[in-house]
């Protein structure tokens, strides 16, 4: 998927004053790469993530995704675009606890319409691709924090997502964890040919990109 921002500002109310996130944002990310953006806490990372996947909608500007403009549609139907276009890695994993590992991941297809033999069997593929393979019917609270996050992550893909938006996916794990965690969420991202958008503040994950960009004084800049 191919994503151009135009002009993008967004502000926050803070009591009279309005605060100033992101200011004419310009920049477009290429199909099946992955892109990083580094900024410290604060600087408008996950704003503009939830910008891109029609979670939040800008001041000005407009968002396009493969030529559809986001801000000229209704709520609905920015939820069915994300239902079927667009999978989200959180850094907290948001699992439903009252689910099973399978059923969280079949969620959002069964939301679809998917047909369900079909659905069931594609995500225990994914998950024995992480490892998981023997935990797809226990609950997510008994799992540790790097399992749960490698659940989170073929619950993004297993809708067949054409785009992945992942904020500080591996911030809430110990860094051999995260590492690991890492490799793997990029060896799916690449197997099944995703654009990836990612915002963290590790340089080390942002290593592994094709491309690094900044926010920095409320806008984007590229690294040389």
């Amino acid at each position: 998927m191919e994503i151009e921002l135009i002009g993008i500002c967004k502000g926050f109310k803070a009591g009279d004053q309005t605060q100033s996130i992101l200011s004419d944002v310009n920049i477009q990310f290429e199909s099946g790469k992955f892109t990083a953006i580094l900024g410290k806490s604060g600087s408008g990372k996950s704003t503009l993530l939830n910008i891109i996947s029609g979670i939040d909608t800008p001041d000005s500007g407009k968002i396009k995704l493969n030529q559809t403009d986001l801000t000229d549609l209704s709520d609905y139907k920015r939820t069915i675009l994300r239902r079927h276009k667009i999978g989200i890695v959180f850094q907290f994993f948001n699992l439903i606890s009252t689910l099973t590992v399978l059923e969280n991941v079949t969620l959002i297809s069964e939301l679809s319409g998917g047909p369900k033999k079909q659905t069931y069997q594609k995500a225990k593929n994914l998950l024995e691709q992480v490892g998981l393979g023997d935990k797809l019917n226990v609950m997510p609270d008994i799992l540790s924090g790097g399992e749960q996050q490698r659940v989170a992550i073929v619950r993004a893909l297993a809708h067949e997502p054409e785009l992945i938006l992942a904020d500080e996916p591996t911030g809430n794990l110990d860094n051999k964890t995260a590492l690991m965690v890492m490799n793997q969420f990029l060896k799916l991202i690449k197997e099944h040919n995703k654009t990836l958008i990612m915002a963290t503040h590790s340089e080390e994950a942002a290593k592994l990109a094709d491309r690094i960009v900044f926010i920095k004084n409320n806008q984007l800049v590229e690294e040389n």
